[in-house]
C-alpha cells in the first residue's frame, strides 16, 4: 500500500514556509490491519517526484522538500471533498431532530481512556443498563502508538462491572471532527458497539474531505443508524446543549446561507458544547473549543455552575480556557471564572503532547485537577472511573 499523510490538527498558516519539523502521521501505518478495504481510498495518494498530497484539517497541500503548497485543486482531493458532501448529505437528509433520548437515573458511572492525545469517555446508567459515548480516539499520532487496548480493557472492566453479556452504545457524541476524537469510531463499529440502534449526534455540515473521517460517515450511513445535528434546538433533559445555536459550517458557502450557519474555519470550534444530566449530577463536556467560539456563548450562565465534572477543553491548552468576552458576565475572562470552583476538572490527553499542554495557566487557575491517564500520584493508568453520586475516581 502506498502511504498516505495527515496533518491532522495542525494549523497551516501560509504557503511555502518550512515545515521540516512536522512529524507527519502515515495512515497507512494506523489502517495495516484493513488493507484491502483501504487501498480503494489509499492507492492513488502517492504523488510523484516526492511531491506528496496531504490531508488535514483545513483541506489538501502538496508537501515537497519540506515545503506546503496549495493542492485543493488536485483531482483527488476534489474527488475527496466531492466524497465527503455527498456523505453529509445523505445522512442531513435522513437525520432526525425527533428522538427518545432517556432520562438518566442517579446510579452514573463514566469512563475516561488513556488514548494518549485523544479524547474517549463512556457513561454508563447502572438501573438503566444505557451507555452513552462522547468521542472515542484509539490512536496517538504524534507517537504513532495505538491506545486501542486501553479502550478494550475498559469495555471489559464495564461488562464485567454491570453483568452486560454485550458492549452496545445507545448514544454517541462527537463532538468535532478532529482525528483525536473519532479514530476509534471504526473499531467501535467492528465490535457492535456503534451499531444500527445507536443514536450518533455529529455534525453533520461540516465539511472533513480527508479519507479516514470520509470512511466513518460511509459506515454509519451503511449502519442505517439515526443521526441528529448537536443544536441547543435538539436539547432534551438529559443532553442539555449550550453551543452551537446553529449549524456551523467550515466556510460561507450559498448552499446553506439560508440556515445562516456559524462559521467556524476551525474545526475545534465546531465543537458542541453540552452538560450530560443524570437525576443528581451533571458532567459539562466541551470537545476543544477555544476562545473564539467560548466569546459567542451567551447560555452558558447559570448552566456551567450546575455542572458537578468538566472535560477540560482542548486538553487543558490556553486557548481553550481563556474567554475575552461573556455576554452574560463582563467580569469573566476564563472558563474557570464560568465554573466558579464548583466542578471537578479532569483532563483528558497527554501530557506534553504539545508545549504547555497542559497550560500552567489551568492547571493554577482550577488548582485541583485530575487526568484521565494518571492516578493522583503520577502513577500511569489506562482508565479513569468515576463514581458520579459519591464522587468516587479509581484508576485501572
Amino acid at each position: 500500500m502506498n502511504k498516505v499523510y495527515f496533518l491532522e490538527n495542525i494549523e497551516i498558516n501560509s504557503e511555502n514556509q518550512d515545515y521540516s519539523h512536522i512529524t507527519l502521521f502515515d495512515a497507512s501505518l494506523y489502517y495495516e490491519s484493513d488493507k484491502h478495504e483501504l487501498s480503494q481510498y489509499f492507492s492513488t495518494l502517492e504523488i510523484q517526484n516526492n511531491n506528496i498530497l496531504i490531508s488535514y484539517s483545513s483541506g489538501f497541500v502538496y508537501f515537497k522538500n519540506n515545503v506546503i503548497t496549495n493542492a485543493n485543486g488536485n483531482s483527488i482531493a476534489r474527488h475527496f471533498r466531492y466524497q465527503n458532501t455527498r456523505l453529509r448529505g445523505f445522512l442531513i437528509k435522513n437525520s432526525s431532530n425527533e428522538v427518545n433520548v432517556e432520562k438518566l437515573s442517579n446510579n452514573i458511572y463514566s469512563y475516561h481512556v488513556n488514548v494518549g492525545h485523544g479524547n474517549c469517555s463512556f457513561v454508563v446508567d447502572q438501573d438503566k443498563q444505557v451507555i452513552w459515548a462522547i468521542d472515542c480516539s484509539n490512536y496517538d499520532y504524534l507517537i504513532k502508538s495505538s491506545y486501542q487496548a486501553n479502550i478494550q480493557f475498559c469495555i471489559d472492566h464495564i461488562k464485567n462491572k454491570f453483568g452486560l453479556s454485550d458492549f452496545r452504545i445507545n448514544y454517541f457524541v462527537l463532538t468535532h471532527p478532529h482525528f483525536d476524537h473519532y479514530s476509534g469510531i471504526d473499531n467501535l463499529i467492528n465490535m457492535g458497539a456503534v451499531n444500527s440502534n445507536t443514536i450518533i449526534y455529529l455534525n453533520q455540515y461540516y465539511s472533513m474531505p480527508n479519507p479516514i473521517f470520509n470512511r466513518i460517515l460511509k459506515r454509519i450511513v451503511q449502519l442505517g443508524s439515526k443521526t441528529v445535528e448537536p443544536l441547543i434546538a435538539n436539547s432534551n433533559p438529559t443532553l442539555e446543549i449550550l453551543y452551537p445555536s446553529n449549524r456551523v459550517v467550515k466556510t460561507k458557502t450559498t448552499i446553506y446561507n439560508h440556515l445562516n450557519p456559524i462559521i467556524a474555519p476551525k474545526p475545534n470550534n465546531a465543537s458542541v458544547v453540552f452538560n450530560l444530566k443524570s437525576s443528581q449530577n451533571t458532567f459539562l463536556f466541551t470537545g476543544d473549543i477555544e476562545t473564539t467560539a467560548w466569546d459567542t456563548i451567551g447560555t452558558c450562565v447559570p448552566y456551567l455552575r450546575e455542572c458537578n465534572f468538566y472535560a477540560v477543553s482542548h486538553h487543558g491548552s490556553i486557548n481553550g480556557h481563556l474567554r475575552n468576552y461573556c455576554v452574560v458576565n463582563k467580569s469573566i475572562n476564563s472558563v474557570s471564572d464560568c465554573l466558579d470552583g464548583r466542578a471537578l476538572p479532569i483532563i483528558m490527553g497527554r501530557t506534553n503532547s504539545y508545549l504547555d499542554v497542559p497550560s500552567p495557566r489551568v492547571l493554577s487557575d482550577f488548582g485541583n485537577v485530575v487526568y484521565s491517564e494518571k492516578d493522583q500520584n503520577g502513577k500511569n493508568a489506562k482508565f479513569l472511573e468515576l463514581d458520579w453520586s459519591n464522587k468516587i475516581l479509581n484508576w485501572h
